[in-house]
């Protein structure tokens, strides 16, 4: 066994610690039981049988005698091998000398505890912060009792903390203080009401107010506890009663007399409205008003009285009548942004050479706006107003109109044989249909009638066309524009009551070769082009001079007769429905140029 313990040292300290533990247990022990036997012995003679002698019992006399045999270790070994001198170990049968054996305690050795330090310093400083905090604790305890006595000797003699009598604070205040607060908040007592024009004071005789005090104020502080003072942190109101009476019937009759509260100077208050600004809807506010509910006005001053309140406003006590919206209202700005979904709108008519927007105020006119409720939706019959007033402005078929003579003279004519014409229950229900999808367009309106084209003078015969001045017997052809060629005519003659009329027509046909009859004559020409009725454009072979004052002897039947290469030109050059302008230039058909024109661009407009 020795053998291994050499070959594992870490063993044999193992168990050479495990044996110091039980041997440290075992002299712990046997130091109590010695010690209660020589305790004993003190008081107690010990008999021992004859030839033997007494030996002095030592407490390692007694550990040895009780100890159990142990294993041996090499300190246990070292131990009982090391004796004082003059000392021998043995027991009296193995030796006739019997000496007195002295066995001494020694402490086994023990080795240091490798993970233990002392550190002295900070030991004597957790000692001193110790003491400290004794220091502190005490001089709070006695802060404490001291502050204790403090508040306790001023609930003698006043109101303790948190006393709030009627709604004022009266801590640390006498009652006498207290009571003439109160006795001056009696005697100047009054109701002010704030209105939105001003103000009015009720006084105490206006009503037959009066107010006592029950004087209780001296009760309140003897019911408080000195001792008890930091109750009062928890402590309640405290009410100071009053005996309070007043007029109901003067006040009534005081409130209603004061001019704000007549309802002849009452404004009514009214809803928002919407209307239209640069094109877009605005939201306009309603008025305010100042119409007061007086009979709550008066319910809420009877109940301020017996709380001796001083100050109602009765605009924030909601006393005012108020309009049913306001401008910031979720339906009105709702209805708002839905018409504004309309007259955002991108309406665009295009007639010939001219675009005709319709304006966002002229869509806001087809709309039914209800302003009661904030109701909006396209309105069917309003819409058919706007088709019908387009089209008296623009339709120019069957209307007067304005033509540019090749001088540039100014004529007005009539006629039911060219010009733009709406269909004016189809353009309706296109119309209608686009705004209530909220469809924008750029298009022509439905039209029953057309011509060549359309601008702000009312000229639709387009730029190829006939004119024919009748006054002074001349016809002039113009094409994309430009004059191609002019000549000498000879028109209707009048004596027979066969004028030429004046107007705008179109070419109905054009012949070749054919024999114009009529009551009493036949005429053969190469070239017939009817423009109105059995009126038209043709060669005359049987005049020999054409233009001048011809018409009024030699003139026609009422058609226009053509020198005969004028004729020929046209016959290889016009189409059928090709525009013709017959005029006279006398008072019924000519008007000053810039009045026709500014007449016309206003109608057309719309201005």
């Amino acid at each position: 066994m020795d053998e291994e313990k050499k070959m594992n040292p870490e063993a044999e300290a193992t168990d050479v610690r495990a044996e110091e533990t039980r041997a440290d247990a075992g002299v712990e022990e046997e130091n109590a039981s010695v010690k209660d036997s020589a305790d004993a012995d003190n008081n107690t003679e010990k008999e021992f049988p004859e030839g033997e002698m007494p030996v002095d019992e030592t407490p390692g006399d007694k550990m040895s005698a009780d100890k159990e045999p142990v294993n041996e270790t090499p300190e246990n070994k070292m131990s009982a091998d090391k004796t004082e001198p003059g000392t021998e170990t043995g027991s009296d049968e193995a030796s006739p000398i019997v000496e007195d054996i002295v066995i001494e305690d020694i402490e086994p050795e023990k080795e240091p505890d490798q993970g233990t330090y002392y550190d002295e310093k900070a030991f004597q400083k957790y000692g001193k912060k110790k003491k400290a905090f004794k220091i502190a604790l005490l001089c709070l305890v006695l802060l404490l009792l001291t502050g204790y006595g403090v508040m306790t000797a001023l609930s003698y003699k006043y109101f303790q903390a948190n006393t709030v009598i009627n709604g004022v604070n009266y801590s640390f205040q006498t009652p006498d203080v207290a009571q003439a607060e109160i006795d001056e908040k009696i005697a100047g007592y009054h109701i002010r009401l704030m209105l939105r024009d001003g103000s009015l004071t009720i006084s105490p005789s206006d009503i037959g107010l009066v107010i006592t005090s029950e004087n209780d104020i001296q009760s309140i502080k003897d019911e408080q506890n000195p001792f008890l003072w930091f109750m009062g942190f928890f402590r309640d109101e405290q009410k100071a009663a009053y005996k309070i009476s007043f007029d109901r019937k003067l006040l009534e009759d005081y409130i209603r007399r004061q001019a704000s509260f007549r309802p002849e100077k009452m404004i009514a208050p009214t809803n928002p409205t919407i209307e239209m600004k640069d094109g877009s809807p605005v939201i306009i506010p309603g008025v305010k008003g100042n119409t007061v509910d007086v009979d709550k006005v008066i319910r809420l001053v009877s109940d301020m009285i017996p709380k001796m309140e001083t100050e109602l406003n009765i605009d924030e006590a909601g006393c005012y009548l108020k309009a049913e919206y306001e401008a910031d209202s979720e339906r009105v700005m709702n209805c708002r942004d839905k018409i504004a979904g309309y007259t955002n709108l991108m309406l665009i008519y295009q007639i010939g050479e001219i675009n005709i927007q319709i304006k966002s105020d002229e869509i806001y006119q087809m709309l039914n706006v209800d302003l009661s409720d904030y109701y909006c939706v396209v309105s069917r019959l309003k819409v058919q107003d706007f088709v019908e007033k387009f089209a008296d402005t623009h339709d120019t078929f069957g209307t007067e109109r304005l033509f540019r003579t090749h001088d540039g003279k100014m004529v007005k004519l009539t006629s039911d044989k060219i010009g733009w014409q709406v269909d004016r229950e189809a353009e309706l229900q296109q119309l209608y249909q686009d705004i209530c999808r909220k469809n924008s367009f750029i298009r022509e309106p439905v039209f029953s009638e057309r011509a060549f084209s359309y601008n702000a003078e009312g000229s639709d015969i387009g730029n190829t066309y006939v004119e024919v001045d009748l006054t002074n017997q001349k016809a002039y052809y113009y094409r994309d524009k430009k004059l191609i060629k002019s000549c000498d005519v000879i028109s209707g003659r009048p004596s027979r009551g066969a004028d030429t009329p004046g107007g705008f027509y179109t070419i109905n046909s054009i012949w070749k070769n054919v024999v114009l009859r009529g009551p009493g004559y036949a005429s053969p020409v190469d070239y017939w082009m009817p423009f109105n009725g059995g009126i038209g454009l043709h060669d005359a072979s049987w005049q020999s001079r054409f233009g001048g004052d011809l018409f009024i002897t030699r003139g026609s039947h009422g058609c226009v007769n053509l020198e005969y290469d004028m004729a020929k030109l046209l016959y290889e050059n016009a189409y059928k429905g090709m525009s013709v302008v017959c005029y006279w230039r006398n008072s019924r058909y000519m008007v000053n140029p810039q009045d026709a024109i500014d007449n016309r661009v206003q109608q057309f407009f719309g201005l």
